[in-house]
């Protein structure tokens, strides 16, 4: 009796590890197979190792590696017949749990209750068009139905993903993290349903970061963590890092024009209500993007000459340019700092206009047509500090107007002169001994073809020494000083018994000027015309100045 209990014993252990080494083999054969009917013959499939286990309804895939087959690339390349996107997969460990076997055996549906793949490396190119059929490829037959898993986790991954455009290429590496994707189900036989999160009802992704390259790039994009979640509808980036992939004389060098180098810095970055739906439908539709210690420079070097081809927008006209919809009801800024850094060709040296401690928001941001027919205006609202002084700016940007017309109130509280020496100096030749403003308040309006408004400043005590630039150093011009001082600019704002002194500057947007030099110069001119005595020392002071 016993001896019958031990082979039965042994009959049970024995047969399911039989039939699970039958099914690795079966699973080692039919694997290629099935990728090669899936794709036509053109990818290859290897793995190193296949283990099942039919009492949990298991099976692990050790070293598995999906990719083209070269030859067969090849072929479709030299006949312009290559399928729009090509794709390579290598996982060091595949994980399926709790199988169908039915199913699956009978080769026409696949389930599951969860597919863990660690380390997973997906390389994504989407081919060239000029090498993709323009014929409709022909219908193949589908000899698997469905695959439904109830959960995906992609550990440590890592995807790129490459695109062309004018034969160039592009990237987007997403690398580290991690992946989880519900309810996932592929059918083929089903029409597209864009509320799905790649084939899955919900999802979340966690990258620890994500970087863009272009083809002769000058900039290089990339972030820290990056999390989506669909529940949620949110999406978190935190360090993202816009900077030129070279010095400014670098920079400049490879451009070949005079043009505006921007550096930006946002460490927290929230983007609420971020519907995959919208976005799987070529739509950015949020409703806030918050930006918490964000740092933006924007830096022009005049030594070199504006390409006269390129026609420099207003953020409005940038907006409704954007080649896909877009609308966020709020952007929320906290604490941002902003740089405004010009070179001079006189001096070679550099000025500075700064914003910091930047709070507030801008509203209704969009470009989608029935949205601004209700709402014509994006609103800018902006506090902060300028060279220790508070500033406070607001914009308002009409939607409706493709000149890109808006209006700007900016004020600014009292200040002493000197702080800004580093500025007049390297772009004015001009050098304040002495200035105590009081206020600053400023009203301008562009109509798509000149800035003009109204800039009214109170100040006391302007005296200026003047310079000149010998052999790479600013001297004083001691007796031209005297003159300026004596006779050609006030004093005060008001002087002694005269009327406070208003003035209306007026500049013509050159083509390719940018939004914030025509700024700068709107002001720039505000505060000639209010310290001259007469226009022409506004127009001189500009002419030395350019």
């Amino acid at each position: 009796m016993l001896a019958v209990l031990v082979v039965v014993v042994i009959i049970a252990a024995a047969v399911p590890l039989y039939v699970g080494l039958r099914y690795e083999r079966v699973v080692e054969r039919r694997l290629p197979e099935w990728v090669a009917r899936a794709t036509d013959t053109l990818y290859r499939v290897t793995v190193e190792d296949v283990s099942i286990s039919l009492f949990s309804k298991n099976i692990t895939v050790r070293g598995l590696r999906i990719f083209p087959d070269s030859a067969k690339v090849a072929a479709l390349k030299a006949k312009k017949d290559l399928p729009p996107t090509l794709f390579t997969l290598k996982v060091q460990r595949l994980s399926l749990k709790s199988i169908e076997w039915a199913g699956f055996i009978a080769d026409r549906n696949f389930s599951c209750k969860a597919l863990q793949a660690a380390h997973p490396e997906l390389v994504v190119e989407k081919v060239d068009a000029a090498l993709v059929s323009s014929e409709k490829p022909a219908e193949t037959r589908q000899d698997l139905h469905q695959l439904q898993i109830d959960e995906i986790e992609l550990l440590k991954p890592d995807i790129k993903f490459t695109t062309w455009q004018a034969s160039h290429p592009q990237s987007f590496h997403l690398k580290g993290g991690r992946v989880r994707l519900l309810q996932w189900l592929f059918d083929p036989s089903a029409p597209r349903d864009s509320s799905l999160f790649f084939y899955a009802r919900s999802g979340s992704i966690d990258f620890d970061s994500a970087i863009i390259t272009q083809y002769k790039q000058l900039y290089n994009l990339q972030t820290g963590r990056f999390h989506f979640s669909t529940p949620e509808k949110k999406l978190v980036i935190r360090d993202l890092d816009v900077k030129p992939l070279f010095s400014s004389a670098e920079f400049y060098k490879a451009s070949g024009h005079g043009q505006e180098l921007f550096t930006v810095r946002i460490p927290n970055l929230t983007a609420e209500g971020f519907n995959w739906e919208d976005i799987s439908k070529g739509r950015f539709i949020l409703r806030a993007l918050n930006l918490r210690d964000p740092y933006l420079r924007v830096y022009l070097d005049r030594h070199y000459p504006r390409d006269k081809e390129k026609q420099r927008l207003i953020p409005s006209q940038t907006l409704l340019k954007a080649a896909f919809p877009i609308s966020v009801d709020t952007v929320h800024v906290a604490n941002a700092t902003i740089r405004y850094v010009e070179k001079s060709d006189k001096t070679g040296q550099e000025g500075t206009v700064p914003f910091d401690k930047c709070w507030g928001t801008i509203t209704n941001v969009t470009n989608l047509p029935e949205q601004r027919a209700q709402h014509a205006v994006c609103r800018a609202d902006l506090k902060g500090m300028a060279w220790g002084s508070k500033l406070s700016a607001a914009f308002q940007f009409n939607l409706q107007q493709e000149g890109g017309g808006f209006e700007a109130h900016i004020q600014q509280g009292p200040l002493e002169g000197q702080r800004v020496n580093e500025l007049t100096r390297a772009l004015a030749l001009v050098e304040i001994a002495s200035l105590k403003l009081q206020s600053a308040d400023v009203n301008l309006r562009f109509d798509g073809h000149t800035l003009r408004g109204s800039s009214t400043v109170r100040y006391n005590d302007l005296k200026l020494k003047l310079l000149k630039e010998d052999e790479g150093e600013l001297d004083r011009r001691g007796i031209l000083s005297l003159v300026v001082n004596k006779a050609l600019i006030y004093p005060d704002n008001p002087m002694e018994g005269e009327k406070v002194r208003q003035v209306t500057p007026a500049v013509t947007k050159g083509r390719t000027q940018s939004f914030f030099n025509l700024l700068w110069s709107a002001l720039r001119r505000g505060l000639l015309l209010t310290a001259g005595r007469n226009d022409g020392l506004a127009d001189f002071a500009e002419k030395k100045g350019k």
